[in-house]
């Protein structure tokens, strides 16, 4: 049980993305928050569809 409380406490196992919002690229992980300067009309909470993916990988 610790070996695997260790390996999901572990930055470098998590599954991320490369992400492109409004001309900038963004590594994002889940539940990761990213600040946009433009002025985008959303609320905090709300879903997005992103477009443009540029990388997904697990980093083990």
């Amino acid at each position: 049980m610790d070996k695997i409380e260790s390996e999901l406490n572990d930055e470098r196992n998590r599954l991320f993305a490369v992400v492109y919002i409004n001309g900038r690229q963004f590594k994002v992980g889940e539940n990761d928050l990213i600040t946009l300067q433009d002025n985008v009309p959303l609320d905090v909470g709300d879903k997005i569809r992103l477009e443009k993916v540029i990388l997904r990988q697990y980093s083990p």
